[in-house]
């Protein structure tokens, strides 16, 4: 049997962070263990050593060209170094699901990552004038001005999507390896 993991909130204290630990370890440190990798006194550090973000709920209506729907919740980093978002969608196959994003263009890069949760999933994603239903794991790379849009169609699964600025060393590297 996989063990269950905990996800556990750190709090931060100067420039340290205090993160709430497992029993083994709660019985020596009183249940709390500092930790000077977590802390967050430099801004820029994160991006040198790493993040972790608890996501919350936002409308998608807070997104320029997004609609809100029944049918899609939106999750977002409360505190994180790059614009993403995961969408949990859930459709009942033969409702009426209007696209919840209006066609629309970026000035950066913007990868989604569509990930089915069931069998019958289906989403449908407008790259310029070509529509393509994706019914299977899929991912998208959307070029900057590439005027793009969305629709749940069925099923429930989830789309992970991020963005990353044009100039970023890392899209760079993307553009290197993609050869593009």
């Amino acid at each position: 049997m996989m063990p269950r993991v905990v996800h556990r909130p750190y709090e931060v204290t100067g420039t340290q962070a205090r993160v709430p630990v497992g029993p083994a370890l709660q019985a020596r440190s009183g249940g709390v263990h500092a930790r000077k990798d977590l802390a967050v006194a430099d801004p820029h550090r994160a991006l040198r050593v790493g993040r972790i973000s608890t996501h919350v709920k936002a409308p998608l209506s807070s997104v320029a060209f997004h609609h809100d729907t029944p049918c899609i919740t939106r999750w977002i980093p409360d505190d994180f170094p790059m614009h993403m978002a995961v969408h949990n969608v859930s459709v009942r196959r033969g409702s009426d699901v209007p696209a919840y994003v209006e066609p629309h263009t970026h000035e950066v890069i913007e990868v989604n990552i569509l990930i089915p949760g069931s069998t019958d999933f289906e989403f449908e994603i407008t790259l310029g004038d070509e529509v393509h239903r994706l019914r299977a794991a899929s991912s998208i790379w959307i070029p900057p001005g590439v005027v793009h849009s969305a629709r749940a169609v069925a099923g429930r699964g989830h789309l992970v999507f991020f963005q990353i600025p044009a100039d970023d060393p890392a899209s760079q590297n993307l553009r290197d390896h993609l050869r593009m």
